[in-house]
C-alpha cells in the first residue's frame, strides 16, 4: 500500500516538473519575442532563388497585391501588400513568366493577388508560418478571368536560422511567402495563354 502511494506521489511530482519545465519554455520564448522590435518581412528575402517554368507567355501583366499587414515592431513581424508585390514584380521579372510587369491599363493581363492569411506561431524553437494566398489572372482586354487558385505554402525558421523568436519569426514569414510565389509562378507558368492576346 506504501509503495503504490509512493508511486503515485512520483508520478504527480513528474507531471508537475514536466509542466514546469514547460511553462518556463514558454516564459523563455514570449520574453525572447519581446526582447527588441519586430522588423517587417523583406521583399528581396521573399525573391525565389530559382522557378521551376513550364512557358514563358509573350504578354505583360500588372500586379495587384492586397490583404497584407503592417508590421507592429512591438509585436510580431508581418508581410505588407507593398513588400509581397515588390517581391512578387521581381520574381516574374527573373522567372520570365510574362514578358514584363507595367502599370494597370497598359497590359494585357491583371495578376491579383491577396494575402488571405499568415499563419505565424507565438512561441516556440522551431517556428511554422503558413502563408495563404489567392491568385486570380485576368485578361485585361474583355475583363475575362483566366483563372483562380488558392495557394498555401508553410516554412519553418530554426534556430539556426536566427537565434531570437523575434527573427525566426520574420524569417518564416519571409521563408513562407517566398514558397508562395515560387508556387505560383509555376502554377502560371503551367497556363496555356493565347499567344496573341488583345491588349499587350
Amino acid at each position: 500500500m506504501c509503495s503504490k502511494n509512493k508511486s503515485n506521489d512520483y508520478q504527480i511530482m513528474n507531471k508537475k516538473a514536466r509542466n514546469y519545465v514547460v511553462q518556463l519554455a514558454a516564459l523563455g520564448a514570449l520574453v525572447g519575442l519581446a526582447a527588441g522590435c519586430a522588423s517587417p518581412a523583406k521583399p528581396e528575402a521573399m525573391v525565389p532563388k530559382q522557378f521551376n517554368i513550364a512557358h514563358n507567355h509573350p504578354h505583360s501583366t500588372s500586379l495587384v497585391v492586397t490583404g497584407g499587414k503592417k508590421t507592429n515592431p512591438h509585436w510580431k513581424s508581418d508581410i505588407s501588400s507593398e513588400a509581397f508585390a515588390q517581391a512578387l514584380a521581381d520574381s516574374i521579372k527573373q522567372s520570365g513568366v510574362f514578358s514584363s510587369v507595367i502599370n494597370q491599363g497598359d497590359s494585357g493581363y491583371r495578376l491579383d493577388v491577396t494575402l488571405v492569411k499568415v499563419i505565424t506561431p507565438n512561441v516556440g524553437f522551431n517556428m511554422t508560418v503558413t502563408a495563404v494566398t489567392e491568385w486570380r489572372l485576368t485578361q485585361v482586354a474583355g475583363g475575362k478571368l483566366v483563372s483562380e487558385e488558392y495557394i498555401s505554402t508553410p516554412f519553418t525558421a530554426t534556430v539556426g536560422d536566427a537565434f531570437t523568436a523575434i527573427a525566426r519569426i520574420r524569417v518564416a514569414n519571409e521563408g513562407a511567402a517566398r514558397e508562395n510565389i515560387k508556387e505560383g509562378i509555376r502554377r502560371l507558368s503551367e497556363l496555356q495563354l493565347p499567344v496573341k492576346p488583345a491588349g499587350n
